[in-house]
């Protein structure tokens, strides 16, 4: 996905970082791009087009974030804290837990990382590569888990894999936003080619 990023809207961004470096900062700046019947329209300040252009830099290695990430989820001094989080679960649910604050990915458990190769730059500061989450935050807080754990046999998903089937329910909500937004779809789905 960041590959296919880098190749497509990075030299869309940078071809508009170049053209604003003139510009002022407090005025919003606008671009169109068209692509067939889809049309992407973006207005951003100065200052948010050269971010946008520095988050797709691959600058942020891969080692100094995951270590900035895991010495906020896994740091020892917040063990307690952690255990006592862990002790109110069901014994899958900890394993689910653990796994999640030690991958720092939403899949469900078992599944192949490999594929994962670069950080999510939304969730790192991009000058000094650190993790801008408090260890406290657990994807599963801002969804409804009645919902998501009565979903597993529509998933084929055990009901004790608390983030595989938060995975699949956070997909399946993707997919229904976008279906009326046929058009952002075709325009993204283009962007990424």
């Amino acid at each position: 996905m960041i590959q296919s990023l880098e190749k497509s809207v990075k030299p869309l961004k940078a071809d508009i970082v170049g053209k604003v470096v003139g510009k002022s900062g407090s005025v919003l700046l606008s671009k169109t791009w068209t692509f067939g019947t889809s049309i992407v329209s973006a207005r951003l300040y100065k200052e948010q087009w050269n971010f946008s252009l520095a988050m797709l830099e691959k600058d942020q290695r891969i080692d100094d974030t995951e270590n900035s990430r895991k010495d906020v989820m896994l740091n020892d001094t917040r063990l307690d804290h952690i255990e006592r989080n862990l002790l109110l679960l069901p014994p899958s649910g900890r394993v689910c837990t653990y796994n999640m604050r030690k991958e720092g990915i939403l899949l469900p458990v078992g599944s192949r990382l490999e594929r994962f190769s670069f950080p999510n730059p939304m969730l790192f500061e991009h000058e000094t590569s650190s993790w801008m989450q408090k260890d406290s935050a657990d994807p599963r807080t801002g969804w409804p888990l009645e919902t998501v754990l009565g979903s597993s046999a529509k998933y084929g998903t055990p009901d004790g894999d608390l983030y595989g089937l938060l995975y699949f329910y956070v997909g399946g909500e993707n997919g229904s936003f976008l279906q009326p937004n046929r058009k952002c779809q075709d325009a993204v789905s283009h962007l990424l080619r």
